[in-house]
């Protein structure tokens, strides 16, 4: 069992995120480009390992590492602030965590994953998260099949986020009525690969969509147990409130930056941090801001995860991003039209928040999967 760290140790964590953050990230990112250097993106990952950000068997208190299960506020924080610096880094950081979680839960001890989750059609429903074989009006895609006494795997992944230096992948599919999870190396024969592009935001990580063209299996690819179902339910849980922490520091830096931008513009004789129209946004906006705060908060430590904890981090997903979309939006517009300019940053963040909004479920879907789970709950 892990233990607890103190309140000493998860403020020293904060406090090395935010000085990775400001060092090493910001400078990078704020390049002459609108997404910043992106060519660089692979060293900083190198110097977040070095800095013991990122989890892995050896360093188990990184980001959503095994022994910050009882403190996921911990990495909750820590994503928002790399997020104040780049959405799309901090995307990289969550999905190499993800990762590195699903493994621990699964007792395996492959390394540098990414997950393989989403079908074409989007996430599973709320039948399939209690049952896959339970809902038949959509079959999940992602098969394996048995010819001539081997497990063959077909189908197809979508908007796959891969981390730099990934060497292999968790895939989530169907083996008749269950779900397993595949430990499938990124360069398997038959593993048909074609990146996304272009991309509207958070450009910092790289995404693809995977086809896979009748891949025999060996027996030691299928990771499939008893905790394949509760590995399912930790990781939409973790992804739902990572991507809302992403969100929260993408809309504390839009505030912050759109605070300074008034404390210099003049109009009508006066700063326009004076004018009632801009007190408004910015009240509107760091209520928004607040709120999701909070509401993250909530899930602090948790140690349980249900399909109550599912349909919970659902409702907190959808409303997240529908109220930190708002306080990006009403960033942007006290700054005019140069908010849409690249020189300010601004409508990167309105380009990141937008894709965060729709990512790993948009709200008809969450909408939908919360509808679907009420009476199971």
């Amino acid at each position: 069992m892990s233990e607890h760290l103190s309140q000493q140790e998860a403020q020293a964590f904060l406090q090395l995120t935010q000085k990775f953050s400001r060092q090493t990230i910001r400078p990078v990112m704020s390049a002459e480009f609108s997404d910043g250097d992106l060519s660089k993106i692979p060293k900083i990952f190198e110097q977040a390992d070095a800095a013991g950000l990122l989890a892995s068997s050896e360093n188990t208190y990184g980001i959503w590492g095994k022994d910050l299960e009882q403190n996921s506020g911990l990495s909750l924080q820590m994503l928002a602030l790399l997020a104040e610096s780049c959405a799309g880094t901090a995307t990289c950081f969550h999905f190499r965590g993800l990762a590195e979680n699903a493994t621990y839960l699964l007792d395996t001890d492959i390394e540098k994953s990414a997950l393989a989750l989403q079908e074409s059609f989007g996430l599973p429903f709320a039948g399939h998260l209690k049952n896959p074989g339970a809902y038949h009006a959509v079959k999940w895609e992602t098969r394996l099949t048995k010819q001539d006494g081997q497990w063959i795997l077909k189908g197809g992944k979508s908007f796959v986020y891969l981390p730099p230096d990934t060497k292999s992948l968790l895939v989530l599919a169907q083996r008749e009525d269950q779900w397993v999870w595949l430990n499938l190396p990124l360069h398997t024969q038959k593993l048909l690969r074609t990146e996304v592009l272009p991309r509207t935001g958070l450009r910092a990580c790289r995404v693809e969509h995977l086809h896979f063209d009748q891949i025999p299996l060996e027996n030691d690819t299928v990771l499939s147990g008893p905790k394949a179902a509760d590995t399912l339910h930790n990781i939409l849980i973790l992804n739902w409130l990572g991507l809302s922490a992403i969100g929260l520091g993408t809309a504390r830096r839009a505030l912050a930056s759109a605070k300074d931008y008034a404390r210099q513009r003049y109009q009508g004789g006066s700063l326009i941090n004076e004018h009632d129209a801009i007190r408004g946004l910015f009240a509107g906006a760091e209520t928004n801001i607040q709120t999701v705060d909070a509401l993250l908060n909530a899930w602090n430590a948790v140690t349980e995860w249900t399909l109550t904890q599912v349909r919970q981090a659902a409702m907190l997903k959808w409303q997240a991003m529908r109220l930190l979309s708002v306080a990006v939006t009403d960033s942007l517009q006290t700054m005019g039209g140069y908010g849409y300019m690249e020189d300010y940053g601004m409508e990167k963040r309105l380009r990141d928040m937008t894709v965060l909004k729709a990512m790993a479920g948009s709200p008809l879907y969450l909408k939908r999967l919360i509808s679907g789970l009420e009476e199971d709950v």
